[in-house]
């Protein structure tokens, strides 16, 4: 903005300037007075403009009370931001760049506002931005400049006021998966006979956020690094483990924005369905510091967390340092290798076939859910499902969840 202000002044100052040779030729070779007036009216007149307007957008600043807000996914909030004027003279025009912030933390889309700003006036700016995807965005004023009051040259304001909007998972119908029926009921007939004392468990793994305080391992917390949970009898015969894969194929932003949205509320849909079973299950998933952390999602809260604390599939960052068959290797560590164990993933591909044929292998209960584009055509759709046939042969078991298509699209 600075650069188009500068290009901006540049031209409007040689135009300024051609006028005034213009006007100072015939008063160089006249011999009466009046004849420099028209000259010195225009001379005097813009700089009285320019250094007034520089002296007094000092006085011009953002007066809003923002505050970050949250909504579901595919609903509106409503920004608003004010612009305040505390200065004597009237600005005839002003422009406000509002920008929105897309899921990678880049600008979206910016629009100028063009607005006037009275003598001890407010200027207010409300819009309604829709929230397509999961995640936290900014929104707001990004730059502004202002004019002089002739409308000749325009400098910027020191003015960025922002909201962030985190965009939470809209509730998916709730995807239903099996769990080993013997883990189940040998774990429903254990549950009762199990002492919650201290002594009687089976392991211990890292704490996850929701985790009773009850089963702490206080004493070997104490030399961990990360508090450690006790694992009871029916914790290792009815647990599930919910993996978030952050691999993302090579297509637009806009398309990994949608497949991490189906990710991320499917992932959430069967932690749900984990919920209403009583069963015991945690959900593990790559942070912004690119390490991988687990989760209990209970609340509405959790979830807030979910979302703050994930990074973003398809970024250049997650590509380098993230993939598949690390983040099952790390919940084998920290869970212990759970019973059940369900990938949620938009990218197939050999690497991860082989880590969950593995798995399988050592006798767990392995599902995967495998996200794709709602615009795949017949060939795409066999292609993204070729993998597939490989995991068949192990038993692992496939349910296929298609992004949502954008309003009217069908």
């Amino acid at each position: 903005m600075k650069h188009d202000s500068a290009v901006h002044n540049l031209i409007r100052g040689a135009a300024v300037l051609a006028v005034l040779l213009l006007l100072i030729w015939p008063a160089y070779f006249s011999s009466r007075i009046y004849a420099w007036f028209p000259f010195l009216a225009v001379l005097v007149l813009v700089s009285v403009s320019v250094i007034l307007t520089l002296c007094t957008r000092r006085g011009i600043s953002s007066v809003s009370d923002v505050a970050d807000m949250e909504c579901e996914r595919g609903t509106s909030v409503p920004v608003s931001l004010k612009i305040r004027n505390n200065g004597f003279l009237i600005f005839p025009k002003a422009v406000a760049y509002l920008y929105v912030s897309d899921i990678y933390g880049d600008t979206d889309s910016m629009t100028p506002a063009v607005f006037s700003l009275a003598a001890h006036g407010v200027s207010d700016f409300s819009f309604d931005v829709r929230m397509d995807h999961i995640g936290e965005f900014r929104a707001g004023i990004q730059s502004a400049e202002l004019y002089d009051f002739l409308g000749l040259f325009k400098f910027p304001l020191k003015i960025r006021e922002e909201v962030t909007v985190a965009v939470l998972p809209r509730r998916r119908e709730e995807l239903d998966f099996d769990l080993s029926e013997q883990s189940v009921t040998e774990s429903m007939d254990q549950k009762h006979s199990v002492i919650s004392d201290g002594f009687d468990y089976s392991g211990v793994r890292e704490y996850a956020m929701g985790d009773s305080m009850k089963r702490i391992h206080w004493k070997l917390s104490a030399h961990s690094p990360h508090y450690m949970t006790k694992l009871m009898e029916s914790s290792m015969r009815n647990d599930l483990a919910i993996v978030l894969d952050p691999s993302a194929p090579p297509v637009d932003r806009e398309t990994t924005a949608s497949l991490y949205d189906c990710v991320v509320e499917s992932a959430l849909s069967l932690a749900r369905t984990a919920a209403d079973r009583e069963a015991d299950y945690q959900v593990y998933y790559y942070a912004r510091d690119y390490t991988v952390h687990s989760l209990v999602p209970r609340t509405q809260e959790d979830e807030r967390k979910l979302v703050r604390d994930m990074a973003v599939i398809g970024s250049r960052k997650m590509a380098e340092e993230a993939d598949g068959p690390a983040i099952l290797r790390r919940e084998a560590m920290i869970s212990g290798g759970s019973s059940n164990l369900i990938l949620v993933t938009a990218c197939l591909y050999e690497g991860l076939t082989r880590a969950l044929t593995e798995i399988r292998q050592q006798g767990r209960n392995v599902r995967l859910v495998l996200v794709l584009r709602y615009d795949l055509d017949s060939r795409e759709r066999e292609s993204a499902m070729l993998p597939l046939n490989a995991l068949n042969e192990y038993d692992i078991s496939c349910r296929v969840v298609m992004t949502d298509a954008p309003e009217g699209k069908v």
